[in-house]
Formats: C-alpha cells, structure tokens, sequence
C-alpha cells in the first residue's frame, strides 16, 4: 500500500483551516498509543484523519484531514520536507510492516529538492537506514552516497554506507567508508567497530584470494606435468564413461571424491584407478591403486586366488591361472580430438596378461574413458 496523505489539488476550503483547526481538540479524536501494535492499533491509525490510507476518489473527507491537506500543500518546499521526514519516522516506529510506508515517507521528503543541502543529506541517510533494514543493501549505499553528497559531514550515513559493504562483502568499500568518516569524527566508536569489522573480513578475503590463486597455478603446473606424461607414454585420455563412486564398494557421499589417476612428478610414475567388468554377471571390482609398472596377473592372483571363489561365481570358472582380459576400444575419443568426430564400432582386444598396465594404455587402440576399464572373462564363457 502508498500511503497517499492529501491531494495537492485540493480546492480552498471554508471554512479557513485555521477555524477547522482550532475545532479540533474538540473533535475527540484520538490516535492510539505507539507501542500498541495490534491488529485494532493498526486500524485505528489507518482511520485517523491525520494518517488515513488510500482515500477512494470522490470520497467525502474528515475536515480534520480535508484542512490538514490544505495546510500541508500550501506551505514551502523545505516545509514540506520536514513534514514527510517526520511523518516517515512516526511511521518507522511502528515497526517492520510499515518500513515501505517509511520509504515512501523519505523519498517523498527527497522529491521535494530542499535548497537546505543538510536537511536533503539527513532524507537520504534516514532512507538508507530503513534500505539497510530491509536488505537492500545496494539501495542503502546508494542513499548514503548521496546524503554525503548533500552533507560531507553525515557521520551516520558513513557508518550506514560502510556497514551494507559489509553485508555486500565489498570490504574494500566498507573501508573507505570508514577512513573517510573517521576524518571527520576519529573517535566515532560505530564507525571505528565497523571499521575493525572491515578489515578483518578484508584480510580473510585477500588470504583467500591469493590461497585459491596459489593452488590454482599449481594445479594448472600439476596438470601440464600430467600432460607430458601421458604424451611420453603414447595414452589418450577421453572423457568418463562410468560414475566411479557407484562402483566403489563402501562409498558414501561424505568420502573424498576418488580420483582417476595419481601423477607422481618427482619420480615420474602414474598410479590408476581401474575398472575390472564381469559381463556374466554384471558385476565390478575397482582396484584404486594399480601401479602403472604392475602386471594384470598379479593383481588377478590376489584377487581370484585357487582354489576359493568369489562368492557370485556360481559355477567356480573365475580362477587366477585362466581368465582372459579385453579393453573395448572406441567407448570415447581423445580429449584432443574433436568431440564431434563420429564413433568408429567397439571391439574388444585381447589383453597379455603378463603385460603391465603401462603397455597395455599404449596401444594406439585404446583411449581411456576416464579410468581404465577392462572385461575379465572365464575361458568358459566364449
């Protein structure tokens, strides 16, 4: 709702406001008391002559505001001004329903250009102090800005500018906020608990910043290194195929985000994360440190050792000394590749079980979608 106070085209009235005025103490019209914020306060204010709200068009007004409106608009600007300001923070008193009405109010004080340059600064820092309670932070320096504009010397509007940087996280605005009201009041204690504030929350950010930085060059460093490994290595590297945590036995979301590959650049050496696929039973092992120096076998005695069998092999064919091992080629292509190029069909290649798994990623064949995947199959099952 606006709060609309009197039309500014209000003919003469007649009797002379003065004689309607001096009536009006006898009029028994009362407004409730400030701190009775009810829901009957709210209604008694709204039905007061002195603050009604929305008058309809045409309506028959109380003489108590048909004169008050009369008098108002019949008066100076700088008059006028005062009457809003006032009126706005009557308004602010009644507590946060009306911070809009209170806005109304000040802005309305504004409208009226004041030549008093320090009563105008004093509409803007009331208004940005209401922005301020509302979270309208942006609105609220703003306001301030202008109120110094108006009044260099509105020690509130600095403490009120300073504090919605803050909230902005614009410390460094906070800041010259602070230094320049302190100029004009050094031993203002609100603007110097701001200004600690300030350059507390400033000096986190700034350590954040170059921390972030920091780590971001390295890792950019880290990934060049990774870069020229995989290039010495002949491995292409296409984007991931499988989510590796829905594979990974006893993950859970609170675990570290496991990793595809582990790049030791001191002694030049890469450890995966590998995907070993029993299509026979739709089931998957990950092994999540497979040295890149480290044979398929080794792993497969350890993890398929005769004569015991893993508890899903029905029929007991998945024993170390004669699995078969495939790679699937054509799954993605090489992330320096166009990842528009059509895919080629899939087809599976043998794997030597005696070779590492350095070997292995070399073939030509073979781009890693992400992490290395492998089919391990039973003689049987071909």
């Amino acid at each position: 709702k606006e709060v609309i106070i009197m039309d500014p085209n209000m003919p003469v009235l007649n009797p002379p406001v003065e004689e309607v005025l001096d009536e009006f103490d006898l009029m028994d019209i009362k407004p409730p008391k400030m701190d009775e914020f009810t829901t009957e306060a709210d209604d008694a204010w709204e039905s007061h002559p002195f603050f009604v709200r929305d008058i309809a068009e045409g309506a028959e007004l109380h003489p108590a505001t048909e004169a008050m409106s009369s008098l108002l608009y019949d008066e100076k600007p700088e008059v006028l001004a005062e009457q809003f300001k006032e009126q706005g923070n009557s308004v602010l008193k009644r507590g946060p329903k009306f911070y809009k009405d209170a806005i109304k109010c000040y802005t309305d004080a504004i409208d009226q250009n004041t030549p008093i340059h320090k009563n105008q600064s004093i509409y803007y820092s009331n208004r940005s102090h209401v922005n301020l309670l509302l979270q309208n932070y942006g609105k609220a320096i703003e306001d301030a800005l202008k109120s110094i504009e108006y009044d260099a010397k509105n020690i509130k509007s600095y403490y009120r500018g300073a504090k919605a940087c803050i909230e902005l996280k614009k410390h460094d605005k906070a800041l010259e906020f602070c230094r320049k009201g302190l100029i004009i009041q050094p031993n203002d204690p609100s603007l110097i608990e701001q200004q600690k504030k300030a350059q507390i929350l400033f000096k986190r950010y700034t350590e954040n910043l170059q921390k972030t930085a920091a780590e971001r060059k390295r890792r950019e460093q880290h990934l060049k290194l990774i870069s020229r490994a995989f290039q010495s290595r002949h491995i292409k590297v296409g984007a991931p195929i499988f989510q590796l945590q829905n594979h990974l036995k006893n993950f859970s979301h609170n675990s570290q985000k496991p990793e595809y590959y582990v790049y030791d650049a001191e002694n030049n050496r890469l450890s995966w994360t590998v995907m070993f696929i029993y299509e026979e039973y739709n089931q998957t092992d990950v092994i999540t440190s497979f040295d890149e120096d480290d044979c398929f076998e080794d792993h497969l005695k350890q993890m398929f050792p005769e004569p015991r069998s893993v508890g899903w092999d029905e029929r007991g064919d998945y024993v170390a000394g004669g699995l078969l091992v495939y790679f699937e080629t054509n799954w993605t292509v090489d992330v320096r590749e166009d990842p528009t190029k059509n895919y080629k069909a899939r087809k599976k290649v043998k794997v030597d079980v005696k070779s590492t798994l350095k070997e292995v990623l070399a073939n030509g064949e073979y781009v890693v979608p992400g992490l290395p995947v492998f089919y391990v199959l039973p003689p049987a099952f071909l």
